[in-house]
């Protein structure tokens, strides 16, 4: 991604639409990045092809990735067994 930052740039230099609301005078940081056309993460992780992607084909390619690694996905134990290291955890604060 590039990124360009100016540093103390005179308001008064700034384009109209940018200095509304802005003071008539002083300086400003202005930065500029570059996005990629396409910023949604989810949409670049699974490989959707834009808004109008069919939701059911979308939730196929979901449960297929959480076929695929469900390392990603498991919540590694039970509820129960959560509560219970919670309580652990909780209890070794209590000891000091």
């Amino acid at each position: 991604m590039n990124k360009v930052v100016l540093e103390h740039y005179p308001v008064s230099k700034l384009p109209k639409d940018m200095r509304e609301g802005l003071p008539e005078t002083g300086l400003a940081r202005v930065t500029v990045e570059i996005t990629p056309e396409d910023d949604s993460p989810l949409t670049s992780f699974f490989g959707l092809e834009g808004t109008d992607t069919d939701v059911g084909e979308n939730l196929t390619k979901l449960l297929r990735h959480r076929q695929d690694f469900p390392e990603r996905y498991s919540h590694a134990g039970s509820m129960a067994e959560a509560v219970q290291r919670i309580r652990e955890l909780r209890d070794e604060w209590d000891d000091e």
